[in-house]
């Protein structure tokens, strides 16, 4: 398994989409936010964001 921060971006962004994808499908199984799968998707799209996130301000910074 390929860690986030050693993904391509283009890899990265397709790994957010699916989990947005991913997030919003368990939540229309589950109804709540609070349900644990829901919470457990959500925390997962968070790290991939924020690496994402991370990288952009690298990028602007020029490291």
């Amino acid at each position: 398994m390929v860690r986030r921060y050693e993904m391509r971006n283009e890899d990265l962004l397709q790994k957010i989409d699916t989990l947005q994808f991913q997030l919003n499908e368990i939540f229309k199984q589950k109804g709540s936010l609070t349900d644990c799968a829901v919470v457990k998707v959500s925390q997962e799209l968070d790290d991939y964001v924020v690496e994402h996130q991370r990288r952009m301000r690298d990028e602007v910074s020029g490291k």
